[in-house]
Parts: structure tokens; sequence; C-alpha cells
């Protein structure tokens, strides 16, 4: 694109960066730090521009803009942009902007896929929020290492499930030097007994706290075997996976067993259920338990927390240039909820929930602070301050209107692009 901006491409503009929407309501922006480094934390050399040039003429990229980069170079070697964004765990309804871009057009406009990248942590923090909100972060622990297509990406999803719901479980010995493991023994350890009951005999017997899956052959006959091994071992605390078939028949015919034999102690007895497929099915699991027995009930999550609706487009991020030249510029689209916010945009907030998407020093409060600066990084990346802001949220629905300025912004645009069409 800097090949079609010309001389234009050092022209000063404001990019902005919004998610449009999220399938759990509120979003917890977090990445940011993280993200921003990932785009800008670099020094450009001479050495850099000519190995570009190289490659882009190898493969027959005729549009390389030396110029630009060189003038990086000579600049000071550091990208000569602006970035104002809210504070990672900080919660924003869909719409808001998160993040603001000033410099030279083509600059600005050149990092934004690595820019777009905070979708996927938001997306894991706004979702674990809303599952412990459902069911609380002490009975849930993260099963998902598998759904990670590599170990940075399930490290960034643990940090997330902290972040957004204070979930700090994870079966992954990886983490262990971070977050507490849980676990259970694989199917393969029973299918390769002589039978399910040796293997559960020998779980029993060498470990502290026995995990028996029961659906390797009928979970109904597991769960009956499981309750046997309990009664036999009273002393010791022994739980039960679910990990297929239909979770409330099963969770109801334990729990009918344990109220007809007065002389279990189900409290020794934890009941984890692996095979959580939607959030729906999650709600229905939760909806059929008392508050009795929810307490015995904990989760173990993959994929559904890790992978299901964590791409962009569940996000629906975009990166839109807001101002060129000290004009307000928009995007315009046939679905309202995809027109771009012009001028310079920030967030105010008018009180805990109400937010208000307003123009720079249009109001005091200002929820987008200088995050970067020519060269310089202004925070630091902080787990426990991410963790303590969405912890200090409210929990009723954000509500977001537009300021004047912001309104008055996108009529005069619209006015004038109906003039021209």
């Amino acid at each position: 694109m800097a090949h079609l901006a010309g001389p234009k491409w050092n022209t000063p503009a404001v990019f902005t960066l919004q998610f449009r929407c999220c399938p759990w309501g509120e979003i917890v922006a977090y990445g940011i730090e993280n993200s921003m480094r990932d785009a800008l934390d670099f020094t450009l050399t001479e050495e850099h521009v000519e190995q570009a040039q190289a490659k882009a003429q190898k493969s027959c990229m005729p549009y390389f803009h030396t110029a630009m980069w060189e003038s990086v170079v000579a600049g000071g070697r550091y990208m000569p942009l602006r970035v104002y964004a809210v504070a990672d765990g900080t919660m924003v309804a869909p719409g808001d902007p998160i993040m603001r871009v000033e410099g030279p057009l083509e600059l600005a406009a050149h990092i934004e896929p690595l820019l777009h990248r905070v979708f996927y942590p938001s997306l894991v923090a706004s979702h674990a929020r809303w599952v412990t909100q459902l069911v609380g972060a002490h009975r849930v622990a993260e099963f998902g290492y598998r759904s990670a297509i590599n170990d940075e990406m399930h490290d960034l999803a643990l940090d997330s499930l902290f972040v957004g719901g204070g979930i700090s479980r994870t079966s992954s010995d990886l983490a262990s030097d971070l977050y507490a493991t849980v676990g259970t023994v694989a199917h393969r350890f029973v299918q390769g007994s002589q039978s399910v009951e040796s293997a559960y005999d020998t779980q029993i017997a060498h470990m502290k706290s026995p995990v028996l899956l029961v659906d390797t052959e009928n979970p109904i006959d597991g769960i009956k075997l499981a309750l046997k091994k309990q009664a036999e071992n009273l002393e010791k605390a022994i739980a039960m996976r679910i990990d297929s078939g239909n979770v409330v028949e099963q969770l109801r015919f334990i729990f009918e067993k344990y109220a007809a034999d007065g002389g279990k102690k189900p409290e020794q007895h934890t009941i984890i259920v692996s095979c959580i497929s939607s959030d729906e099915h999650l709600q229905e699991v939760e909806n059929s338990l008392s508050e009795k027995e929810k307490s015995f009930v904990h989760y173990g999550i993959g994929n559904l927390l890790i992978a299901k609706n964590k791409t962009r487009e569940a996000a629906s991020s975009a990166y839109k240039l807001s101002e060129m030249g000290g004009r307000a510029v928009m995007k315009w689209s046939g679905t309202p909820e995809k027109q771009s916010l012009p001028g310079r945009p920030t967030l105010a907030e008018k009180t805990d929930e109400q937010r208000i998407i307003s123009q720079v020093g249009e109001y005091e409060t200002d929820l987008l602070e200088l995050a970067y600066d020519h060269g310089q990084f202004l925070r630091e990346h902080n787990l426990e301050a991410a963790r303590h802001r969405v912890k200090a949220s409210p929990v009723i629905a954000l509500q977001t209107q537009k300021s004047p300025q912001t309104t008055a912004l996108t009529h005069s645009l619209r006015v004038t692009r109906s003039a021209v069409h």
C-alpha cells in the first residue's frame, strides 16, 4: 500500500482499534502491552532494509518502499509512532476504542496485523470471566494443552484465563512453575489394565488422590464400580471423572446413590466433568445441580476455553483510519456495527458502568493512555494488576454512548458523503 500512497506515506494519521462484538457481552481487553511489543520492539538498521529490499526483488515484488524505511533508520531506528491504549484487564463494551495509533500514515498502517492479535487473549479472558461468574474459579481447571497449536499459545491462554477469571489450575506439567497442576490418569491406563477394577485398585493403592475414569466401558457400570471403591476406602478421597455420555443423567445417578447410602461421605469425593462442549452445555449441567451438589462438581475444560470461538471473527476486531492530515475520516458500511470511529477517538469513564466514546480533550477522564512514544515503552506487562482490574469491575453490563463531538463528527461526515453521492 505504501507505493500507492507515494509521497503521502508520511502524512500524519490516526488509526483506531476496536472489538465490534464478543460472544460473551463485555470484553476483557488483555494482551495490549504484549501486542505493542510484538509490533514495535525492534531496532531497524541499514542491513535490515537492504535484506528486505533484496527479498522483495527476489520475490518479484516491485513495490518495496525503500525511502520510507530508510527514513526510519535515519530518524533513530525506531517506529516514529505514538500508541494510546487501555490498560490490560480493562473491561470494555463492543465498539469501544481500545487502542489509538498516531504517526506517519503507512508506518502506522504497517503494524496492523500484529496489533490485531490482541483478539485472542482478550477473547480467552472474556470467556473465562463468563465461565467463572457462572461456576466459580475454584471449580474450574484448564485441560486444553492439546487444543493449543504451540506452547506459546498455551502459555498465553493460561495467563488470559487467570486475568479474566482467576483460573489458576492446569493439567499441563509445563506450566507447573506458575500454576497449580491437576490431572487424572489417561484412558490408556485403564484400557491397558487387566480389568477396570484392577486399574482402580492400582490407582487407589499408589495415588494420594486418585481420580477414577468411569467411561472406558459403560459409564454407569464405571460409576457403580467407582462408588464401590469409595465405600471400601472411606478414609481416602477418591474422585470420579465423567468424560462422555449424558452428564446430567450420570450426575443424577451418583447423587441419588449418595443420598440412598447414609454411610457415605460425598464431601470427600469430587466429581470432575471434563466433556463440556459448549456454554449451553455448561449451563445445562449447572442448572441440574442443587447448591450443595455444585460444591462437589468441578470442571476440567479444554477446547471450549482455549480454541472455540477464539478467532478474530468472533471479536470482529477492526483497525481503521480515523484521521488523515488533520481531517476526520470514517469507514462506512451496510452493517452499522461495522462503521468505524472518526477523528481522534478515546474512551471516557463517566461511572463504573458508563463509558463515553469521546474525542481527545473532550473529557477529563481518558482510559486510553500513552503507552508507546517514539521508541519508548511507557508501561510494563503486569499479570496481577490486570487481574485486579477485572475483579474490581462491575458485573452489570457496560453502557457506552457517543459524546457530542463524536456524534457531530459522524453526522458531518455522513452529510458530506451524501452530498458526494
